[in-house]
């Protein structure tokens, strides 16, 4: 059985704002240096809790890319690695214990590893990319959700622009999180304006 996740390109590039954005597909082994080296950032730290041993992390990534309801990327910025990024099924995620998704919806995480990209106004650019990424390649993908730690304030201030709601908040283990939801029709509306 074919699952959502893996409609999802290997590559995909966009152009905002005169910058190049884009994704290239994770790969293992080759990228573990650098996303052990993002993990042990402290202002990435403090959100993601994986500052493990290169060992530990080889071994949490092994179980990500085998799972087969999410995809993991690089973001890039003209072909330079920034961040790190997971696309997932919402359905088959974890998520589906604190909220009822429907087959087609999907979610993300991400983080900003380098810490010269941060705070450079990329965060809306990134987001957008992201937006039509999933819409682009998922057309039966109607809903897409993310669900920070509610004590991120930057993701507040640019969800409105880019068709995101709030849609409440979910008590995780780890994090009281707020849910946004981006609706298919709403962002295209809103983009086109």
């Amino acid at each position: 059985m074919k699952h959502i996740s893996q409609g999802l390109p290997d590559h995909y590039t966009m152009l905002v704002n005169g910058s190049q954005y884009g994704l290239r597909a994770l790969s293992y082994p080759a990228d573990l240096p650098l996303v052990h080296r993002w993990m042990n950032t402290p202002h990435v730290i403090h959100q993601w809790q994986m500052n493990k041993p290169l060992n530990e992390l080889a071994t949490f990534l092994e179980k990500m890319i085998v799972d087969d309801h999410q995809r993991l990327y690089l973001i890039l910025l003209d072909e330079t690695p920034v961040g790190y990024l997971e696309v997932y099924e919402c359905h088959r995620d974890r998520l589906a214990r604190y909220y009822e998704s429907s087959m087609d919806d999907m979610g993300w995480h991400l983080l900003f590893g380098e810490t010269w990209f941060e705070g450079h106004g990329h965060l809306r650019s990134v987001l957008a990319m992201i937006n039509q990424f999933i819409f682009d390649a998922l057309p039966n993908t109607s809903r897409i959700l993310f669900e920070p730690d509610s004590s991120v304030t930057a993701f507040k201030r640019v969800a409105g622009d880019l068709a995101y709601t709030d849609a409440g908040r979910l008590a995780f283990p780890e994090k009281d999180a707020t849910l946004y939801i981006c609706e298919r029709e709403r962002y295209f509306s809103a983009k086109s304006k």
